[in-house]
């Protein structure tokens, strides 16, 4: 059995278990993770179903709130389609809680909606309870009310004994109704039914007294009176609207508490119907949650049980890599022990060992093979040995004479390296001369190059400054035209100026005719004359303006012709000047190349004696390197006797009979 395939296997089982654990931890915790959503689902499904249908059902039967209703039925509905969308539930779960919600929205509802339309059965009997005290108030008022007389006092106190009574009665029937709706029992029925014909029997009584006589008179209609209609008054008796209210109110409460008991029953059997629905309701998710919790407890004791094994597994596994490693660990310090032996020159001990490895009997081998090298690899040395120490002798005698003659090579090395020396000083002397020569020619070329860039930038102006001329020209030509066009329209002006003036001596001439009545109009007309003589004035004097600005014109147009010609005769110049410029550069470019050819040569002379200078003084290098290497030759040929010295003392270690055995 091999070590490698022990521990590939082991390798292999381990990396395997640690595979499962990973996976199957992370499906416990997906697991886990699912019933944790489901957990959460539930709670939100509940919440939703007490917040939506449980508690405005509640109060829809408290307030007959249709809105409460709307609102509960909207829950159902939403909570059907969330009932649809839980497939994380059983169908054997999901069902009953869809039984229970389909119940809700086509039972219940319909009778929460019939049991709603009065949100207080009783409230009508309250009504008829309060409005038949306000009737007995009023009948007291009345019998207050009665006259002095003794009959009629005597008939008052009976209306008050009476009223009293009746007041006595309702509030029991106050409560024996509170009694009655309170529990719905046909005992407390009963009572009120009795309570009711004696309270009728009273009431038939006060509506049997006869009146007080206390009248009140109805006032006439004004409009009856306005119109001319019959305006009789008539009288009322007082007592009259009491009596028959009490009467009517005792008389039609039977009729209302039937009324009110049947929608006290249907209320009930409402409330009942909800409760028992949201009973059924709440038992499905008790169910629910029972199976969430359920699912949550089986998959943590699976995670338990996987964590549980696979830490077992683990252990198991790690146990029998450790008793490999001591058995590893075992052969090692077998195998150590073996080679130390072999390091102390001990060449005849037994190399076995007793292990059922397939390694541990491939190391055996090999460590017996090794000592069996050593021993052959001692023989061989000590025959080499003997060859090197013939081979030292040789190498002594040839280091001697290979010192000489590197020495004599040294010396004529050395000669020839001083004459090139002189060589070479000498071409760089001329280097440096073209050198100095081809800069200053650099500079007479940079110096050209500048005056041939200022005569260019000098043409430049003059081109400018020519163009400038010809642009000045225009203008003061453009200039004369409108002096020219000026002229002509005041030309206009003064014929207007004139025609203005002979109007306003026809109209001073048309003044004096008309005497008085035509002095304003004359002096407005010699006003107008006046204007005329100013405009025709000022018109001349423009003119003169004109005439002296067309002169100066033309002047100007003169001059700047003859400086355009002047400029253009300076281009010229400055191009030929230019030109020469160009030429001069071109003969000190020459110059400079030729310059820079001789330096070249010289500097490629000087650096090709340069390099058989160097080359002589390698050789001179070289030849003391020679020298200095037969030297040390010798000196290696001296370590080579000291070696082979030591190998015959590291021999001598090995007894005569290990070195015959190693040659056997």
């Amino acid at each position: 059995m091999k070590i490698s395939t022990l521990a590939r296997l082991s390798s292999l089982v381990l990396l395997l278990m640690l595979a499962a654990l990973a996976v199957s931890v992370i499906g416990s915790l997906m697991q886990l993770d699912k019933s944790f959503r489901n957990n959460t689902h539930y709670q939100h499904y509940t919440l939703d179903i007490q917040n939506r249908i449980e508690q405005p059902t509640q109060r829809y039967l408290s307030s007959g709130d249709a809105n409460e209703l709307a609102q509960a039925e909207k829950g159902i509905k939403t909570a059907l389609d969330g009932n649809d969308n839980m497939l994380w539930l059983d169908d054997g779960i999901r069902r009953p809680i869809e039984e229970s919600l389909s119940r809700l929205q086509t039972e219940v509802l319909p009778e929460l909606r019939a049991a709603g339309k009065l949100a207080e059965p009783q409230a009508l009997l309250i009504n008829n309870e309060r409005e038949l005290a306000y009737g007995l108030n009023s009948l007291n008022e009345y019998a207050l009310q009665a006259p002095s007389e003794p009959e009629q006092q005597r008939l008052a106190l009976h209306y008050l004994r009476l009223g009293s009574q009746l007041l006595s009665e309702l509030h029991h029937l106050t409560l024996l109704r509170q009694s009655y709706f309170a529990r719905l029992d046909n005992d407390t029925l009963r009572s009120i039914e009795q309570h009711l014909q004696q309270m009728h029997t009273t009431a038939e009584s006060i509506h049997s007294l006869k009146p007080l006589g206390l009248y009140t008179i109805t006032e006439a209609d004004p409009m009856a009176e306005l119109m001319g209609w019959d305006t009789v008054q008539n009288r009322v008796e007082l007592g009259e609207e009491p009596r028959t209210q009490i009467y009517t109110l005792v008389s039609r409460y039977p009729k209302e508490l039937q009324n009110a008991g049947k929608l006290g029953q249907l209320k009930q059997q409402g409330q009942q119907l909800a409760g028992s629905a949201l009973l059924d309701l709440k038992q499905a998710l008790e169910q629910v949650e029972q199976s969430v919790n359920a699912s949550y407890q089986a998959t943590l004791d699976n995670t338990y049980w996987i964590l549980g094994i696979s830490v077992l597994l683990l252990l198991l596994i790690g146990s029998l890599m450790g008793l490999l490693l001591n058995r590893l660990a075992a052969l090692i310090s077998m195998t150590c022990h073996v080679i130390s032996q072999l390091a102390a020159g001990d060449l005849n001990g037994h190399i076995h060992f007793n292990s059922r490895f397939d390694e541990a009997q491939s190391l055996g081998q090999a460590l017996a093979k090794l000592q069996l090298y050593f021993k052959q690899l001692i023989s061989e040395i000590g025959q080499q040995t003997v060859q090197l120490a013939a081979l030292q002798a040789r190498a002594t005698d040839s280091s001697a004479l290979i010192e000489d003659v590197a020495q004599q090579q040294q010396r004529q090395t050395t000669d020839s390296a001083a004459q090139m020396l002189q060589l070479t000083n000498s071409y760089q002397d001329v280097a440096n001369s073209a050198g100095h020569t081809s800069t200053a020619t650099l500079r007479v070329q940079q110096q050209v190059q500048q005056s041939n860039d200022h005569i260019i930038q000098t043409s430049h102006y003059a081109q400018q400054l020519s163009e400038e001329a010809g642009r000045t020209e225009s203008s003061i030509e453009q200039l004369r035209l409108d002096t020219l066009a000026i002229g002509e329209v005041l030309t206009v002006i003064h014929g207007f100026a004139e025609q203005t003036n002979l109007l306003a001596l026809n109209a001073a001439i048309e003044a004096a005719r008309a005497g008085n009545a035509g002095r304003g109009f004359a002096v407005v007309a010699d006003e107008v004359r006046n204007l005329a003589n100013n405009t025709a004035q000022s018109a001349e004097q423009i003119q003169a303006i004109i005439n002296k600005l067309n002169d100066a014109s033309l002047t100007a147009s003169n001059c700047i012709e003859t400086q355009k010609t002047l400029v253009d005769a300076t281009v010229t110049a400055i191009q030929e000047a230019r030109e020469s410029v160009h030429a001069i550069d071109n003969a000190i470019t020459e110059i400079a190349d030729m310059n820079a050819m001789i330096a070249t040569a010289t500097e490629q002379q000087s650096q090709t004696t340069a390099h058989i200078q160097t080359t002589i003084d390698l050789s001179a290098s070289l030849a003391g390197d020679a020298a200095n290497e037969a030297n040390n030759n010798r000196h290696l040929a001296l370590e080579l006797e000291n070696i082979s010295h030591s190998l015959n003392r590291m021999i001598s270690r090995f007894s005569q009979e290990k070195a015959g055995e190693g040659r056997k």
